[in-house]
């Protein structure tokens, strides 16, 4: 199966495509040290990487930034860019890779 991995670089991305890569055909994405670049906290920037993708048979996602400090550290722009990206980013890999997946991967019709 092709699958295209978001967030090959990370700690658990390494492992996931250290494990599936033995049996499957795994598209490394990540934010700048993997061969496909993307930016989840950025629409324009997923919508060019399945646009460069194509078809695949599965998305697995495990990128998002967070920042972390004490509860009462953190402002308004730190939970902004957090839901940015851990939220909306995982939110919008989803939503625009759509047509990228074929239907019957998930029991329906789009």
């Amino acid at each position: 199966m092709r699958i295209l991995l978001i967030g090959a670089t990370g700690t658990i991305g390494k492992a996931i495509a250290a494990a599936l890569g033995r049996r499957h055909e795994v598209l490394l994405a990540s934010r700048q040290q993997a061969p496909l670049q993307v930016d989840i906290a950025d629409p324009a920037s997923i919508r060019g990487l399945y646009a460069k993708v194509g078809k695949v048979g599965a998305v697995i996602s495990a990128a998002g930034e967070a920042r972390f400090k004490p509860l009462d550290e953190l402002s308004d722009a730190d939970f902004r860019f957090s839901l940015d990206s851990k939220l909306m980013g995982q939110v919008n890999v989803v939503r625009y890779g759509l047509g990228s997946v074929p239907p019957e991967v998930f029991g329906s019709t789009w």
